[in-house]
C-alpha cells in the first residue's frame, strides 16, 4: 500500500532581495533572500493498494486547495586571484550555501474516489464528498552546498559581463506533514515524506 501527494499549478510569486560587497581585494560575498505567498494550486492525495493477484487498486483519492508560503536564502563567497593593484584574474571560484522551503496548508478537500466496501461490492461506501474541517499542513525544505566557477570580462571601459557555472554536490531534504484522517477526522502526523514529487529549482 502507498500514499502519493501530488501538488500542481502552485502560484507563488517570490520577491527577491540581493546584496553583497568585497571582504578584501580577492574575496567577495553575495547574499540573497526571497519570500512569496502561495495563492493558488491544487493537490491530489491518492491511496493505492497492490493486491497479491497483481495490478493496482486506487481505493481513495481526494482533491484539495493549496495555500501557504515559500521562502529561501543563500550566501555565496566568491574568490578571484589578484595579480597586482590593477590586475585581477577573470576566473574565480564560488563556494556557497542555499536553503529553500515550502510551507503548505491544505483545505477545501473533496473525496472523489472511495473503494472501502467489500471486495464484491466496492461501492458500498460512496465518496465522502466535501471534507469539512480539513486543514492539513506539509513542510518541505532543502539545504544544499554550492560550488562552482565564475568568469568576469570587460567589453569596453563602460560595459562588463559575468557568468557562473554551479553544481550542488550535497543536498539535504526534509519533508514532514500533519494530515487529515478520513477515519478519525483528526490531524495525524504523516511522518517523513519522500521527495519523489518535489524538485529544487534555483
Amino acid at each position: 500500500m502507498e500514499s502519493e501527494l501530488n501538488f500542481k499549478h502552485i502560484d507563488s510569486p517570490i520577491t527577491i532581495f540581493r546584496g553583497g560587497g568585497s571582504l578584501n581585494p580577492e574575496w567577495a560575498i553575495d547574499v540573497s533572500i526571497g519570500y512569496g505567498s502561495i495563492t493558488g494550486g491544487q493537490g491530489t492525495d491518492t491511496d493505492r493498494d497492490f493486491p497479491s493477484t497483481g495490478g493496482v487498486t486506487v481505493f481513495s483519492e481526494s482533491k484539495e486547495n493549496i495555500s501557504g508560503d515559500a521562502r529561501f536564502w543563500g550566501i555565496d563567497f566568491n574568490y578571484r586571484a589578484r595579480y597586482s593593484d590593477n590586475t585581477q584574474s577573470p576566473l574565480g571560484l564560488i563556494l556557497g550555501f542555499f536553503h529553500y522551503e515550502d510551507n503548505l496548508l491544505i483545505t477545501d478537500g473533496v473525496q472523489t474516489i472511495s473503494l472501502s466496501g467489500w471486495w464484491w461490492n466496492p461501492y458500498a461506501n460512496p465518496p465522502l464528498g466535501p471534507l469539512s474541517g480539513l486543514r492539513s499542513t506539509y513542510d518541505f525544505s532543502w539545504n544544499t552546498l554550492k560550488v562552482g566557477g565564475l568568469y568576469e570580462g570587460t567589453l569596453n571601459k563602460h560595459f562588463s559581463f559575468s557568468g557562473t557555472l554551479s553544481a550542488y554536490p550535497l543536498v539535504s531534504y526534509m519533508g514532514e506533514g500533519y494530515a487529515f484522517s478520513l477515519s478519525t477526522r483528526k490531524l495525524q502526523r504523516r511522518g517523513i515524506l519522500e521527495p519523489s514529487r518535489h524538485e529544487l529549482r534555483t
